[in-house]
Formats: C-alpha cells, sequence, structure tokens
C-alpha cells in the first residue's frame, strides 16, 4: 500500500488497528507513507505480518521518488507472487503504484475517497495537477475501489471504464456499535441563549465550505434569531471563519469549539446538523448525525443520494444554494415533529444499510484485489 496516513505510527490509533486486523487475510502487508523526515518516524513491524515505512523525505515534493524507492526494494527482498499494489488515491501516490507496475508488473489497484472530479475540487493549483494526473493514470488501473456510488459513476463516465472493475466499498463505520454505546451526555447547558442549535463537526478548510454555512445563519437569524450555529473543529481558517461571522454580524449566534473526543455529546445537544461542503468523498458525519437521531441538513455530495432521499430521511441542496439551505433550516426549525419524522426514517435506512461486521468489511476488501490479480492476467498495457 501507498498512502500518506501517518496515524499509522501512532500505536493504538484506530486506522492502525484497522490495518492490523486487515492483514490477517494477506500472507504480508508492507504500507509506504509519505512522511517528512523532520517527522523522524522510522520503519516498524507493528504486528507479525505487517511493516510500515516512512520516506524520510527532504519535502513533499520528493515523497513519490523515495516511496518509489522504497517499494522498489520491498518487491525485491520478498515474495510477491500473489502481490497487489493498492494506493490511497490516483494522485501522486498514485503515480508511485504506476511506477512499480511498470517496473515489476504487478497489478495495481487505486482508492479514492474524494469526490475529485467534482468541480468544486479543482479549485486550488494543487487539486488542478491532481486531477490532471488522474487523467493520465487512471489507464494503469486493474481495479479501483471507490467509497460512493456517486465516484463510482462519475469516474466510469469520464475514463470509460468496465463497471466490474470498480468496487463501491464504504468507509467502514460500526453503525450498530455506534448507536448502542452512544451516551445521553449533552452540552446544551452551555448555550442556554440558544432556543435551536444547528451543528457543524469539520475540519475548517476551504472545501468544507463554512463560510457559506456563517451566510445562511445570517438569513435564517431573520426568521428564527434565537437560533446558534455550533461548529466543532480545527484547522487552518479558524481565524479567517471567525473574522467573516464578525463581517457578517452574526458573532453573537456562532460558537467555535475545539475539537474533542467526546464528540457524542454534541451530537446530543444539537437540534439540526449541516453539513455545506463543496466535495466530499464519503461524508462520515453525515452517518454520525442520523445515528444519533439528528435530522441532516446537507449539500448533495458524497454518500448523498445513495440511499437517502430528500425530503424523507434528509434534506438536500445543490452545493453553493444558500437561499435553499435557509428555506429547509427554516423549516426543520420550527417544525419538532418533521425533525423527529426525519431522524427515525434516517436510523431505518441505516440499520438497513450500514450494519455490515468488520469481519466481512475485510473480506470485501481482499476480494477486491484478488479481482484486480486475475484481471490482471487478461489485460495488456
Amino acid at each position: 500500500m501507498i498512502g500518506s496516513d501517518r496515524l499509522l505510527f501512532q500505536e493504538g490509533s484506530s486506522v492502525r488497528d484497522r490495518l492490523v486486523a486487515t492483514a490477517t487475510l494477506f500472507d504480508e502487508l508492507h504500507i509506504v507513507v509519505f512522511a517528512n523526515k523532520t517527522l523522524g518516524l522510522k520503519k516498524q513491524k507493528i504486528s507479525n505480518n505487517v511493516w510500515i515505512y516512512p520516506t524520510s523525505s527532504l519535502n513533499r515534493w520528493t515523497y513519490v521518488i523515495g516511496a518509489v524507492a522504497i517499494g522498489s526494494k520491498i518487491i525485491r527482498d520478498w515474495d510477491t507472487n500473489d502481490s497487489v499494489i493498492s494506493t490511497q488515491d490516483p494522485f501522486e501516490a498514485g503515480v508511485v503504484g504506476v511506477k512499480l507496475k511498470k517496473k515489476f508488473g504487478i497489478p495495481l489497484q487505486f482508492q479514492v475517497h474524494t469526490d475529485f472530479l467534482s468541480p468544486h475540487f479543482v479549485q486550488g493549483f494543487l487539486n488542478k495537477m491532481r486531477v490532471r494526473i488522474a487523467d493520465s493514470i487512471m489507464k494503469y488501473a486493474n481495479s479501483v475501489r471507490v467509497v460512493s456510488l456517486r465516484i463510482k459513476d462519475a469516474i466510469i463516465e469520464k475514463y470509460n471504464l468496465d463497471s466490474q472493475s470498480v468496487t463501491v466499498l464504504p468507509i467502514f463505520v460500526d453503525v450498530q456499535s455506534f448507536i448502542q454505546n452512544k451516551t445521553n451526555e449533552n452540552f446544551r447547558s452551555r448555550y442556554p441563549e440558544f432556543k435551536s442549535i444547528v451543528l457543524m463537526i469539520s475540519r475548517l478548510t476551504h472545501e468544507k465550505n463554512i463560510m457559506e454555512a456563517l451566510s445562511i445563519l445570517k438569513d435564517v437569524l431573520k426568521t428564527n434569531p434565537e437560533t446558534g450555529l455550533l461548529i466543532v473543529g480545527a484547522g487552518p481558517e479558524r481565524e479567517i471563519l471567525e473574522r467573516k461571522a464578525r463581517d457578517l454580524g452574526v458573532e453573537d449566534n456562532v460558537r467555535f469549539e475545539s475539537w474533542s473526543d467526546n464528540i457524542s455529546a454534541y451530537y446530543n445537544t444539537a437540534d439540526i446538523f449541516l453539513l455545506t461542503s463543496f466535495f466530499e468523498g464519503y461524508g462520515l458525519t453525515i452517518i454520525e448525525a442520523g445515528a444519533h437521531r439528528i435530522p441532516v441538513v446537507a449539500s448533495d455530495v458524497g454518500i448523498v443520494g445513495d440511499g437517502f432521499r430528500d425530503g424523507i430521511e434528509l434534506s438536500v441542496c445543490p452545493v453553493g444554494d444558500t437561499e435553499c439551505f435557509v428555506e429547509k433550516l427554516n423549516v426543520l426549525i420550527s417544525d419538532r415533529d418533521l425533525r423527529m419524522q426525519y431522524a427515525v426514517n434516517f436510523e431505518a435506512v441505516l440499520m438497513e444499510k450500514y450494519t455490515q461486521d468488520f469481519d466481512d468489511y475485510i473480506v470485501d476488501f481482499r476480494d477486491s484485489l484478488l479481482w484486480c490479480i486475475s484481471e490482471s492476467k487478461s489485460r495488456v498495457f
């Protein structure tokens, strides 16, 4: 595997535990991680058959060179019969995968965790370059694993891929456990000035489009002046968002809270969950909100549309449609029964579609790699 999740080097992290469990279905799992030399990370054996390797690069622009060198050594040193290269994206990691595939003839799987074909993805220079990279290398993949049907449909149409080569395997969410183990604790007493609380749990980054949420709040306050917007998370846009709230005159109705391990209490605090992202690969917070029986108002991104219907399980607005968000939030704020109906309907879909056991989940992932091997025997580049 080629990726960039440095939490693998943190003992006890969920991503590390998950990959160690996944590796029980393989003889060996070798994971090369993009990492700057200044982080001081070292190669580790984290279970009896899992190794992690930092690239220890001088900067991000040499990640690919370092990962190719490490990957080449792994392939030379180990028996790579019936092996697969799986990259966490079809961008920088994908380039490493293609170079190793060409060099050693090992089948290649791209994983796609974000909707990079959304027109909103290409707003920055780096993402524009990533889309160009994907356009040039997608043809080299023997298979592609995506996290939503939306992404599958988009890449099949763009790259004219065989639908069998694209597997939808969402991020694993233990919904059953999440519902059973959630607490009744809430922080409502911290915000006595608000009659209704709209919650966002998010990284404070551009693609989450929280700027628009502040503009939405300004219009909502015209009808529901005792509404509060609770934003939980951290990120580079914190100060910009705080300044924007002041400029809009809504700072008294916005509360920024740092990330917390007790996220469940924040969900229990809210009346409505809001997601305004420009794009999402999946949208885990939507699932978490539904598991807490909170009605969701979301932009049409990620898993929205994958079994969740506008006006039945949740409220959906086109990306950037402020007027739609304002209208739907005002309706839900004023109608408690409708909020409850949405929440009950959403939970029913969760219990039907998102109760897969983790053991079954990793079997599905293994099978996607086995398909990649079998497909490679019949495909010539």
